[in-house]
């Protein structure tokens, strides 16, 4: 029996021994239940070479914490439950005209659905908000969306502002409502020398 608990003891000490030579290091369960779709095993999340994936509506809400970062989809995304979110003002927009987005999101040609915003007494309302200087989307479809705001009111981009600002290979569908003008179906307004090709 002795013999038998040597034995096993040199056996885990020679994986062990292996896998630390081999740079393997094993996760626990916590460490794994502790990582998220934000925090990505390579350094310099959210730089154009090591982009945050983007995996379901949570995620896309949570691009309003890192304004300039780069971002992208990894599959479509179901965003109906916005309906019922803040008390039926939905999405809260990523950007606004004090904190506008100046990242860049490739939508890698997968589409979010659904998308509900209703804030009537709100302007630069959209999928973003208001997007800065430098902004660059692509590859995105918006389809059935539901969007509503006071002005500056689009189905992707509320407010295109500022220069180099690029909306690209993109398009959107469903409704918009601007209740006091400057709307649109994929940007509400898109500044001099923003470039929106659909």
């Amino acid at each position: 029996m002795t013999k038998k608990i040597i034995a096993g003891g040199i056996f885990i000490m020679l994986i062990m021994g292996l896998m630390l030579m081999g740079g393997y290091r094993m996760e626990t369960d916590k460490e794994v239940l502790n990582k998220t779709t934000r925090e990505l095993i390579t350094d310099d999340p959210g730089t154009s070479g090591n982009p945050y994936v983007i995996y379901d509506v949570n995620d896309l809400q949570n691009m309003s914490l890192d304004l300039s970062g780069y971002y992208t989809l990894a599959n479509d995304i179901d965003a109906s439950e916005t309906e019922y979110w803040n008390e039926g003002a939905g999405f809260v927009p990523i950007g606004d005209s004090s904190n506008r987005f100046t990242g860049s999101l490739n939508g890698g040609n997968y589409s979010i659905e659904f998308l509900h915003i209703n804030r009537l007494d709100t302007s630069n309302i959209g999928f973003f908000g208001s997007s800065g200087d430098g902004v660059e989307v692509s590859n995105l479809y918006m389809n059935n969306t539901n969007i509503s705001g006071r002005f500056y009111v689009g189905g992707l981009v509320g407010h295109n502002i500022f220069v180099d600002s690029a909306v690209e290979r993109s398009y959107a569908t469903g409704g918009v409502v601007a209740s006091n003008g400057y709307g649109g179906g994929l940007v509400g307004w898109n500044d001099t020398r923003s470039i929106c090709i659909g």
